[in-house]
């Protein structure tokens, strides 16, 4: 194992996440908040961090790492980076231990949303901004943001073995290009666009310039931190309602297909992705079911424009794993709360800034299924699943029936030890599964008028690991604790 290039590479990732501070620090200075200091002094800690280790571990600056190192190198960076963005809440004092600052960051670059802190609203500028910020990095991928950004130009095919660690599970991603370094750039191109579309969309529609730019950073990321304790509904703008909500759609598709639609103008190809249009036929009919529920037995006399903005909204919230609320959908009927919980399930695109099992995975695993029952019809026929005209073979068939079956078990393996830690045992299950799914809002105390700050210390770190596992899709981090892993 290349332990030297690995921490060389680590030192650099830090050094990104230090330079970040930067943004929230002038914001402090802005509106002369005293917690400038704090940035100051995490901003310092952390760069000079990272380079210190990166100066320990210069001799390994040219090494290149293989698969297993990558493997390695991509889950600390997600740890580390969590850290060192945690020390900025500590420093300032909007948390008094290390496990609610750890979880507010791990929630924030895992784009989660799931909160620790009690009362938003009393968080100076630079704190909510650091949040938004948080989930607008992690949104883009800390390390597919270091490839594009800190590893242009490299022959080495080292951008390759990393980009697919980050992604491990996804095993029919879009590409755009045929290098990785020049595929991450392109969709970082896209992610640029798409916020700054959001930002000027939000600022149309009358909200506060600092509200715009932080809720517009958290909206294209799909993470859900607000700057207000009642999410988007504080600021009852039916127009920001709708723009959030399309735009947290628009952030759930493949980043790839902007590319090959504006760039490449493959439009055909684009129009006829199986993803897209199974992940639009789900939101339209989750749209309409809930909106009759709610418009029949809870919004009665608002009329159906109401009832279908507050569904549209929430379906679009819950399947990009945006975790906005416009209302407490806790209060709402059985049939539209089971449908948001199976859209936990779901999820957004592959190659989105969502999380989830992701769209194409269930229509595999739905394929893979009907040609399975075919085949106890007809055992002597070929019965084969196709995914965008293209045949899928066994061994993707078989990666996507166990990525679902981890999936599941992580879930109800965080629920015991949750439940064990004193939570209710419902409430312990929606929180490990929006950990996993990194929506953020669960049901009841940890509901969308809730929060996690009650969650125990080591609560908040199993939730953290799961926020972590579920953002790399699993695999990643599982491979860790395989006994081979550290074996020559």
């Amino acid at each position: 194992m290349r332990a030297g290039r690995v921490f060389y590479l680590l030192g650099r990732v830090i050094v990104v996440v230090g330079a970040a501070m930067l943004l929230p620090l002038v914001c402090a200075l802005f509106y002369r908040e005293p917690d400038a200091y704090a940035f100051g002094l995490a901003m310092l800690l952390t760069c000079s961090c990272g380079l210190l280790l990166g100066w320990l571990c210069r001799s390994h600056r040219q090494e290149v790492m293989r698969k297993r190192d990558s493997f390695l190198f991509v889950t600390l960076a997600w740890v580390l980076a969590s850290f060192f963005a945690g020390l900025p809440f500590l420093f300032a004092g909007s948390f008094d231990n290390m496990a609610s600052a750890f979880f507010e960051a791990m929630s924030g670059l895992t784009t989660t949303g799931a909160s620790a802190m009690a009362d938003v609203e009393i968080m100076p500028h630079c704190i909510l901004l650091w949040r938004a910020l948080t989930h607008w990095l992690g949104g883009a991928g800390i390390v597919l943001l270091f490839i594009a950004l800190i590893q242009p130009g490299s022959n080495t095919g080292e951008g390759a073995v990393i980009l697919k660690s980050e992604y491990s599970g996804n095993v029919l991603a879009e590409r755009v290009a045929a290098r990785s370094e020049e595929n991450a750039a392109a969709v970082f191109r896209v992610y640029l666009v798409l916020t700054a579309a959001c930002i000027l969309a939000l600022r149309l529609t009358g909200m506060d310039l600092f509200d715009t730019v932080c809720h517009a950073l958290a909206t294209v990321s799909t993470g859900g931190f607000s700057t207000k304790n009642l999410s988007v509904g504080y600021f009852n703008n039916p127009a920001a309602e709708w723009v959030i909500a399309v735009f947290l759609f628009l952030s759930s598709l493949n980043m790839a297909l902007y590319y090959l639609f504006f760039v490449r103008h493959r439009f055909r190809k684009v129009l006829r992705d199986n993803e897209l249009c199974l992940f639009t036929i789900i939101t339209v009919v989750a749209t309409v079911l809930i909106t009759v529920s709610l418009r029949q037995n809870f919004y009665q006399q608002e009329g159906w424009l109401y009832s279908l903005r507050l569904a549209f909204f929430q379906v679009a919230s819950i399947i990009s794993t945006g975790g906005f609320a416009t209302a407490d959908f806790d209060q709402w009927p059985d049939l539209a709360r089971l449908l948001l919980l199976a859209l936990l399930f779901v999820g957004g695109c592959a190659g989105s800034t969502a999380g989830g099992i992701k769209v194409n995975r269930f229509h595999i695993a739905f394929a893979g299924a009907g040609a399975q029952l075919r085949s106890v019809i007809r055992p002597h026929s070929v019965h084969k699943v196709h995914y965008n005209g293209h045949a899928v073979n066994q061994d993707a068939l078989y990666a996507v029936g166990v990525f679902i079956f981890l999936y599941l078990m992580l879930a109800a393996a965080g629920c015991l030890l949750l439940t064990m830690m004193g939570l209710d045992w419902l409430e312990a299950f929606v929180a490990a599964l929006t950990a996993l799914s990194n929506v953020g809002p669960g049901i009841g105390s940890m509901g969308p008028v809730g929060n996690y700050a009650a969650v125990p210390a080591l609560g908040k770190y199993l939730l953290s690991f799961l926020m972590l596992a579920g953002r790399l899709e699993l695999y990643t981090v599982l491979a860790l604790f395989l006994p081979s892993f550290w074996r020559r």
